[in-house]
């Protein structure tokens, strides 16, 4: 009886991880385990239990090889993601440094260039799908920002062939019990093809994170070749997917609430209520939905016990919708981050701690600039009451398009 139940479990959270959390905090409360034949998988949605795994008991948690091992198509084997310890320290410090100062100040005039040209396409025209249109500017700025330089073959090759690597390898991860897929193995030798044609014959001028792994990888790894191309494959995957659907998101608030169009367009020179939009955003529609750790020994994780090797998922939507931190916690209020009355871990879009999103800053930087300067051009609005619909692949990201109405200012 026991083992039907858990069957029933399982195959809840495949068929639609979202709401399977929600219903079981819902009836369970904050903490609570489904069985994978003898292992143990533990869903934690409170702030409590992220500042545990993040913060106070990092070294006593580790990345889910339930997990992790099946985005090893996006990722490679060692993509940074991937990595533990020591190899993460010296591969995190080199690619930390396409996001110094120096380099990030740069990067506005690349993206406002893009974006420009990506408005370009809509001038005139009555509605656009926005995620397309985000997928396009995002995709061109990783690029840029990767590999230095490119053009529009480049784009749709790559957009198209991680969008599928991401869905299909996020049906793997909500099912762990998965079998190979040939479909998925050549887009991944497809994706890497590509990389790695770039990687040993382009000659780029300037810093991006290409010439910087081919500098310093050789320096502290043997295989160098394929370390950068699994860092590669991995920072072009998070750089541009992440940001396009939350930008589309984010899109779609705006033109669900008239009054938010007009407070951005109205905002100071910091940016301060575009900021709040996007931070709103991501605490409705975080793209990373779950954090996946591995007990690395036996442990006590605030009260409950934990076995080494017992699998722990940080339900990040559901602790960024907590009822005891968030007021309303479904509906879009931007202005509540306008107070700084939440404890630090009820907000982590990025992860947190010393793992956090190496790029965390990079995203909110094009995705402020994108909004705002959008919303200055245009006015946006639904054609019909189409709700928000988001689907947990590895990512949170919407289905389908969305279609919104839009008016040149």
């Amino acid at each position: 009886m026991r083992l039907l139940k858990q069957f029933k479990l399982l195959r809840s959270f495949t068929q639609d991880p979202l709401v399977f959390i929600t219903n079981q905090r819902k009836e369970q409360g904050d903490f609570f385990t489904v069985h994978l034949g003898i292992k143990k998988i533990h869903f934690a949605c409170h702030p409590k239990y992220a500042e545990a795994m993040l913060g106070t008991k990092s070294d006593q948690f580790q990345k889910s090889r339930l997990i992790f091992n099946k985005i090893r198509p996006i990722t490679g084997r060692r993509g940074l993601v991937q990595l533990e310890n020591d190899e993460w320290s010296r591969v995190r410090k080199i690619t930390n440094q396409i996001f110094q100062r120096q380099y990030m100040a740069r990067y506005p005039e690349m993206m406002i260039y893009f974006l420009d040209k990506e408005c370009e396409k809509i001038d005139g025209a009555n509605a656009v799908n926005i995620i397309e249109l985000m997928t396009s500017y995002t995709l061109k700025t990783a690029l840029t920002v990767i590999f230095g330089n490119i053009n529009n073959k480049t784009v749709e090759s790559f957009s198209s062939l991680f969008l599928e690597l991401n869905a299909r390898c996020g049906l793997r991860m909500r099912s762990f019990l998965s079998l190979p897929s040939i479909r998925i193995y050549g887009i991944q030798q497809a994706l890497r093809s590509k990389i790695m044609a770039l990687v040993t014959s382009q000659h780029t001028a300037g810093v991006n994170l290409m010439s910087v792994l081919r500098q310093q990888i050789p320096m502290i790894d043997n295989d160098a070749t394929e370390l950068i191309v699994d860092q590669l494959m991995t920072f072009l995957f998070a750089g541009f997917e992440t940001t396009a659907a939350s930008l589309a998101s984010s899109l779609y608030l705006i033109a669900k609430y008239p009054e938010l169009q007009e407070k951005i367009i109205s905002d100071d020179d910091k940016k301060s209520y575009t900021t709040t939009v996007y931070k709103e955003t991501l605490r409705l529609y975080p793209p990373a939905w779950m954090l996946a750790r591995q007990a690395v020994t036996d442990t006590l994780l605030c009260e409950q016990n934990i076995a080494k090797g017992d699998n722990i998922f940080l339900c990040v939507r559901e602790i960024q919708r907590h009822p005891d931190y968030w007021s309303s916690p479904d509906a879009c209020q931007p202005e509540r981050f306008f107070l700084d009355d939440k404890p630090r871990f009820s907000f982590l879009p990025f992860g947190m701690g010393k793992r956090i999103c190496s790029g965390h800053a990079m995203a909110m930087m094009e995705a402020v600039l994108a909004i705002s300067r959008l919303c200055q051009r245009y006015q946006f609005s639904l054609p019909d009451n189409q709700p928000l619909k988001m689907t947990a692949m590895v990512t949170l990201h919407p289905v389908g398009n969305i279609n919104l109405r839009v008016i040149k200012r």
